[in-house]
């Protein structure tokens, strides 16, 4: 290193005395005119929480506005001039303020920051089965209780700030819980399968006893049913044969990835009375008789005689000319036809010997 000579250092000397006096002299000239000068000390406008979380903002601002210059501390060290601070982490602040004379005031009551501690992560636990069908639901269970807020698919659900959440859409659930900052959950998948679309039941809805029903359905794949087997039954083609009268109903149940849709039609099964028969006249037939049959009692929409088991006639009343066993069925205006009556059987009568004449004398005489 390179000595100074006895001029350079001599030379060194008397400068670094002159800064040194300059400044002492200045200080103390400042110090002098603001004797007994008393500046008002700021106080402070907090724009926010002291408990400082993360994500938070806290703003200091001085209350009262007017200083020609600002002077921030923190933890007593000098850090910022700006007329507010942004706060981002944790300390006491104080503030002092330098009038229009250069003069400065004492610092401000400390505004102490601490670092807040953020409420507990919520768990979500699901009361059932996450994957269900479209009409269905899951109760979701937050760990945490109070200031919570539920959130599908990072979307707020409004009015959802309860400790449970009945969840019936497609989505990712979480749950946050409100305080110094958020903790949010994770997520727990909800899946809504859908159910399949099924076409109503076509058919009456009325069939009698001794006839069946034919039902249809156009969606392909379902299974037949009946509610009450005692009243009717069902194949697997959809045709119902009554058992006793009374009111049920038939399904047609279509699966789809493990979802069901039902669809029912109800049906009444009716019976009527045979019908009784009103007799006009002689069972045993001869060729100069008449026998008429009639239904005891009138009323029926149809009417359908037989003879020996075959069909021969749909009137009201019949005249008999031939022999043989007669039964009537009577339809009645739901279209329900009633079981046979008790036959009439008409026998052909045997006619008398034709007589033979003996004369007990002359056939001619005077």
């Amino acid at each position: 290193m390179r000595k100074l000579s006895s001029f350079g250092r001599c030379l060194t000397i008397r400068i670094f005395s002159v800064i040194i006096f300059s400044f002492i002299f200045y200080a103390n000239q400042s110090n002098a005119q603001c004797a007994g000068v008393l500046v008002t000390t700021p106080t402070l406008d907090v724009r926010g929480s002291t408990d400082l979380c993360s994500g938070g903002r806290l703003e200091i601002c001085p209350a009262v506005w007017g200083y020609s210059n600002y002077q921030w501390y923190k933890d007593s060290v000098a850090f910022s001039t700006a007329s507010c601070i942004d706060i981002t982490s944790v300390g006491s602040y104080t503030l002092a303020g330098q009038d229009g004379s250069g003069c400065w005031s004492n610092q401000s009551t400390a505004v102490v920051v601490t670092s807040g501690t953020p409420p507990p992560t919520p768990t979500i636990t699901a009361g059932g089965a996450t994957t269900f069908c479209s009409g269905g639901g899951v109760l979701l269970t937050s760990s945490v209780t109070s200031s919570i807020q539920w959130y599908k698919d990072g979307n707020l659900i409004s009015g959802a700030t309860d400790s449970t959440y009945s969840a019936s859409q497609s989505g990712s659930y979480t749950v946050a819980a409100i305080g110094c900052g958020n903790s949010t959950s994770i997520g727990i998948t909800v899946t809504v399968n859908p159910a399949p679309i099924v076409t109503p039941i076509i058919g009456s809805n009325n069939v009698c006893i001794g006839n069946t029903l034919n039902l249809i359905d156009t969606t392909a794949g379902g299974v037949w049913a009946t509610v009450d087997t005692l009243i009717a039954r069902v194949n697997n083609v959809g045709i119902v044969t009554p058992v006793a009268v009374g009111n049920t109903n038939i399904t047609y149940t279509v699966s789809a990835a493990g979802c069901n849709t039902i669809v029912t039609h109800s049906i009444s099964v009716a019976a009527i009375a045979a019908p009784t028969l009103d007799v006009r006249g002689a069972t045993i037939i001869c060729s100069n008789s008449r026998l008429e049959i009639c239904p005891a009692t009138f009323g029926y929409s149809n009417y359908q005689w037989n003879r020996n088991g075959v069909a021969f006639s749909t009137a009201t009343c019949i005249d008999i000319t031939t022999a043989g066993a007669y039964t009537l069925t009577g339809q009645n205006s739901a279209g329900c036809w009633s079981s046979s009556s008790t036959a009439v059987v008409v026998t052909a009568g045997t006619p008398p010997p034709t007589p033979t004449i003996t004369a007990g004398g002359a056939t001619t005489f005077c």
